[in-house]
């Protein structure tokens, strides 16, 4: 009986193992650092930190509302400053991280992400 369930349970890993792999047969997390969860949680902070914090230095005194900029000069300094620091703080954890390619590849994703190996082509959302 134990015999059957450990054939069984190896049975199980081969098969989660053959799903796991890239249908060009390279392994995609190959050499990458993996990333604990206390890790995510700073990432995270920082990130928030980056977006609000930036934000908030660049329109002090500005009198502007939240996500409202009246003016391009607010636009920049509430919007799109924050948003490419931010960017740029996102590329760098990956290049630290060694996630470029798994971030980057879509080896064995179809275009909508959902998962499957098989592309197929979407229908149009107009009739005809």
């Amino acid at each position: 009986m134990a015999l059957e369930d450990e054939e069984k349970g190896a049975g199980w890993k081969e098969a989660a193992a053959a799903r796991v792999t890239s249908p060009a047969g390279t392994d995609l997390t190959a050499g990458i650092r993996r990333l604990p969860v206390w890790a995510f949680v700073v990432i995270a902070v920082v990130y928030l930190v980056i977006v609000q914090g930036v934000s908030k230095l660049l329109t002090a005194g500005m009198h502007t509302t939240y996500a409202a900029p009246t003016s391009v000069n607010e636009l920049w300094r509430s919007i799109t400053v924050p948003v490419l620091v931010s960017l740029v703080f996102v590329y760098a954890v990956a290049g630290v991280l060694g996630w470029w390619r798994p971030v980057f590849t879509t080896i064995g994703r179809s275009a909508a992400g959902c998962g499957s190996s098989q592309s197929s082509s979407p229908s149009p959302p107009w009739p005809g």
